[in-house]
């Protein structure tokens, strides 16, 4: 049997082994049995799962469905950018079973675990033993020296997606009056201009977060700021631009996410 993905510009195909097993494939040419929409409304993607042929065994199939539902959740989120959500159900919510970890480590590639792993590791869940989550499985490992792996994927990175911490005490800047939801007026692609606050009295590395219009919507995580901060001191010139809105149910400072990219010939 095969089995095929498609998310926002990717296409995965799957072919199962004789052992009941999965192997990624290269290339897509399924011509299939059944097509499985899903929706993700949230961000306003959708992803398509399809199958052809018959299953080893009806087991095995319920199992590949439930990790290419997964995937797909995974996957949709991080290429809007959603990148902290996408860990947290990767660390969280997903199959206990190493040969579907390493299927999504192909799928993501090692440039995006990388990111992840980093997203997850430099939250609020950095202060715990991360050694055995998923997101560390998918890097082959925790780094001998984190503080070390983290300053030099920062440094080498063009581009990463996080989410704005602060927002919570802001919110209420940035929504339009609404007597059921409230309804913030951010917009994905919204510039954000990345400010140096060196003079910050809580944080001497301190990197805010502001809209388009001026108005702050929050900081770069304390973690994350450690090794932006310096780059930016030593002429690194960064912009900015709205990745992901989340829907009101989510926690405040897992609402907003944003794309920081590295200007051309901008410093280190």
């Amino acid at each position: 049997m095969k089995y095929g993905l498609k998310t926002f510009g990717q296409n995965f195909q799957f072919s199962e082994t004789a052992s009941g097993l999965l192997d990624l494939e290269i290339g897509y040419s399924l011509a299939p049995d059944i097509i499985q929409p899903f929706q993700f409304e949230e961000i306003g993607r959708q992803a398509v799962l399809e199958m052809q042929g018959a299953p080893s065994t009806l087991l095995s199939r319920a199992h590949h469905y439930r990790f290419l539902v997964k995937a797909a959740r995974i996957l949709s989120y991080y290429q809007v950018g959603a990148t902290f959500k996408s860990a947290i159900w990767i660390n969280f919510d997903f199959i206990n079973d190493l040969s579907y970890l390493t299927l999504l480590g192909g799928m993501i590639g090692q440039q995006s675990s990388q990111e992840l792993f980093f997203e997850f590791a430099l939250g609020v869940y950095g202060d715990r033993n991360i050694s055995k989550t998923n997101t560390a499985r998918l890097i082959g490992g925790m780094p001998v020296d984190m503080d070390q792996a983290a300053r030099q994927w920062y440094s080498q990175s063009d581009s990463f997606s996080t989410r704005v911490i602060g927002f919570g005490y802001r919110k209420d800047r940035f929504t339009r009056p609404n007597p059921d939801i409230d309804n913030l007026t951010l917009a994905v692609d919204d510039p954000v201009f990345v400010v140096r606050e060196p003079n910050n009295s809580h944080d001497p590395n301190a990197v805010a977060l502001l809209w388009k219009s001026g108005e702050k919507l929050g900081y770069l995580r304390r973690n994350i700021a450690a090794h932006i901060a310096p780059l930016m001191d030593h002429g690194c010139l960064y912009i900015g631009s709205i990745a992901a809105v989340l829907g009101h149910f989510r926690p405040n400072d897992e609402r907003v996410y944003v794309r920081i990219e590295r200007m051309a010939g901008g410093g280190v």
